[in-house]
């Protein structure tokens, strides 16, 4: 008869669900507070930087934050869906890759003529 270790008992060598997670937060955390500080010092900079790509005084605008925060969440909901429709394409229709780019064409196809179509 053989005993089992009670689930209080450590274990050598072995980490629990909980402290992974832990370390995982730890990790994911402190890698969203750097990029927070890193893009908060780049913003300070280009404000103080005369030759700045775009004009931060633009920002104080409401209607062209919003446009511009609209705009940015719409792209990347685009990419995203294009990338979720290509493993889509792969993963639940056994399609290959290049059967799931041509079955992509008609959405490029829309992007190129909606974009040549804007004044």
């Amino acid at each position: 008869m053989t005993r089992q270790n009670p689930s209080h008992v450590r274990v050598p060598g072995k980490t629990s669900q909980a402290s992974r997670r832990r370390a995982t937060l730890l990790v994911y955390g402190g890698a969203a507070a750097l990029l927070l500080v890193a893009m908060g010092l780049r913003v300070g900079l280009a404000a103080a930087d005369a030759g700045a790509l775009v004009d931060l005084g633009l920002f104080r605008s409401r209607s062209f934050t919003w446009g511009t925060i609209c705009t940015a969440f719409g792209v990347f909901a685009l990419f995203g869906g294009m990338f979720a429709l290509v493993q889509s394409f792969q993963a639940i229709f056994r399609v290959d890759p290049q059967g799931s780019g041509f079955r992509l064409l008609p959405l490029v196809a829309g992007l190129v003529v909606g974009t040549a179509s804007i004044p």
